[in-house]
């Protein structure tokens, strides 16, 4: 199951220039690639990039850009779109390893969009393909997204924590020695944008935080917002006009296995369930959101799925894929998600069953890891996810006052 809800970047390739887009280039004979502001354009000795995002990696971006236009294969962690127009006339869309966005497709006329359901398209872009053009053929090319990450060697508490945070800190260090913008931070009282909050203020005290929810409503916004509103009705909507970088809990439940469809495919492993074991976990961290309709819903198809031993039910688990609900990457605003990295999942993965089951049910590794940064940010989490969640929020305001920015008029 790989589930998307679109967070930006937004792009169309087609033979048309679409006013609903704010700038255009023309691609090909009969391709023009329409997009909203934020995007750069690399010119290569032998192509030109369209890129939006972040990624992360030991090199910087045009030695990333030549990277890819030798090798197109998602294969980099970020979050990213690359359109690569190949001076022969080759376009290659491509994009991070565990690809954050929804993409469709039509084969004829060719169109490919982020913009979704526009009625332009026929299909989705499936969780591991990324989309060539050739010769006026739109093709599809399959990779492996976890064959890095299924070496299921058991690990300690101890070494899944320290190999955790050596993973989010680099991934820290990197984007904060890249960015140049204002970084904004918005803390929604959830374990993961509090843990992220807990590794910032240690890199940096050149952030503000929000008090309130702000959109600019821009050319581009304005001419989208019915798009807009429909897919990012999520608590916490942000959006300036201007280059911002933006602090981000997404992937938080993917990647360290809180979500409750990987939740139940492990206990199911273990000849149980989540509706099973739920009233043992009155007034843990995961109480309210694990009993949702569309939760409850998935739990009753993986009932219909054959058993699985532990190294299929740890891969599906990694395969359950994206779930992010918010806004990023729109315009020129950048969302970093330092919890998006699949090697988070594989340390999880490999500690013993106990600790996942704590950590899935009660955030026990998340709140372990605030703790070691900083144990007073723990009383600001609030009691449930998704549910009252800034109920603790307005203390870490007063606490934090010198860097929080409030609406006024």
């Amino acid at each position: 199951m790989y589930i998307y809800i679109n967070i930006g970047m937004q792009f169309e390739i087609s033979p048309n220039i679409n006013p609903k887009f704010i700038e255009y280039s023309k691609i090909s004979e009969n391709l023009y690639f329409n997009s909203d502001p934020g995007w750069t354009s690399f010119k290569q000795t032998n192509a030109t990039v369209y890129f939006k995002g972040y990624q992360i990696s030991d090199f910087d971006d045009e030695q990333f850009i030549d990277q890819i236009i030798k090798n197109p294969e998602p294969r980099f962690n970020g979050l990213f779109i690359a359109v690569i127009c190949y001076n022969d006339g080759k376009i290659v869309i491509t994009f991070d390893l565990d690809r954050g966005t929804h993409i469709q497709y039509n084969q004829s006329p060719i169109f490919v969009s982020t913009m979704l359901n526009t009625g332009n398209e026929s299909y989705d872009l499936g969780g591991y393909q990324y989309i060539t053009i050739e010769n006026n053929i739109l093709s599809t090319t399959s990779y492996d997204m976890f064959k890095n990450y299924l070496n299921f060697d058991p690990m300690s508490e101890d070494e899944a924590i320290d190999s955790i945070d050596s993973v989010i800190r680099k991934n820290f260090e990197i984007m904060l020695a890249k960015n140049k913008d204002p970084i904004i931070v918005m803390i929604t009282g959830g374990v993961d944008t509090i843990m992220g909050f807990s590794y910032l203020k240690q890199y940096t005290d050149n952030f503000k935080i929000l008090t309130y929810e702000h959109i600019d409503f821009t050319e581009f916004i304005c001419k989208n917002w019915a798009s807009f509103k429909k897919r990012n009705s999520a608590e916490g909507m942000l959006h300036f006009h201007g280059r911002k970088l933006i602090l981000a809990g997404g992937w938080g439940d993917e990647r360290l296995i809180r979500d409750p469809r990987m939740g139940n495919l492990n206990l199911r492993l273990h000849g149980s369930s989540v509706l099973a074991e739920i009233e043992d976990h009155v007034g843990e961290y995961q109480y309210q959101i694990v009993q949702t309709p569309g939760y409850k819903a998935g739990y009753l198809e993986q009932e219909s799925m054959p058993s699985m031993n532990q190294f299929d039910t740890y891969k599906e688990m990694l395969n359950v894929g994206v779930h992010v609900r918010g806004w990023g990457h729109v315009e020129e605003n950048i969302y970093f998600s330092p919890l998006k990295d699949l090697q988070l999942t594989n340390y999880v993965l490999r500690l013993p069953y106990e600790i996942q089951k704590k950590q899935f049910f009660d955030g026990y590794l998340s709140k372990k890891i605030i703790e070691r940064n900083d144990p007073d940010l723990l009383n600001y989490v609030s009691k449930y996810k998704n549910y009252n969640c800034f109920e603790n929020v307005y203390k870490l305001f007063d606490k934090y006052k010198d860097f929080t920015v409030s609406h006024k008029f």
